[in-house]
C-alpha cells in the first residue's frame, strides 16, 4: 500500500468492518473493508500490519486459498523452460559437445527432456508437479 493511499485510508491497523476474507498463497489475507470515505476497498492483511483485523479474522471463516491454474501453469512453463535451456540446450545445441559426449550421456539427456517435455501429461499437473532429476554426470 501506498503512503498516499495510506493517508487516504487512515491508519493501518483501524477496525474496519470486512468481507469476503480470503487466504492467498503468501499466507496473507486479501479482503474488502469499509472504509468510511472510499467504500469498499480491498487490502491484504497480514499479522504485522494490521494486528488487530487479523486477530478478527483468525475468528472468523477466512475462505481457502485456491491456486489460480493459469498462473500455475504459467510459473511450470517458465520453470520448464529455464531447466530446458540450463541442463539440455547447452548439449543438444551445440554439434562438437554432442558428438563428444558418450551415448549414454545423450541418452539421459534425452530422456530428461522428454521428461520436462511431459510434465503437462501428469495428473496432478499444475497444482502438483513432480520434476524430473537432472541426469548424473552431466554437466555444463
Amino acid at each position: 500500500m501506498t503512503d498516499e493511499i495510506q493517508t487516504e485510508l487512515g491508519e493501518w491497523d483501524v477496525d474496519y468492518e470486512y468481507r469476503n476474507p480470503v487466504w492467498n498463497r503468501h499466507g496473507t489475507i486479501d479482503v474488502e473493508i469499509n472504509h468510511p470515505k472510499m467504500g469498499w476497498v480491498p487490502c491484504t492483511v497480514d499479522n504485522i500490519d494490521y494486528t488487530l483485523m487479523w486477530a478478527r479474522l483468525m475468528k472468523d471463516d477466512v475462505a481457502p486459498y485456491v491456486p489460480d491454474l493459469v498462473q500455475l501453469d504459467i510459473l511450470a512453463r517458465l520453470d520448464r523452460q529455464t531447466l530446458l535451456r540450463t541442463h539440455v540446450d547447452p548439449f543438444v545445441s551445440n554439434p562438437l559437445r554432442w558428438a563428444s559426449m558418450a551415448d549414454a550421456d545423450k541418452e539421459a539427456i534425452l530422456a530428461y527432456r522428454e521428461a520436462l517435455l511431459n510434465i503437462t501429461e501428469q495428473p496432478d499437473y499444475p497444482v502438483a508437479i513432480v520434476w524430473p532429476g537432472v541426469p548424473d554426470g552431466v554437466s555444463i
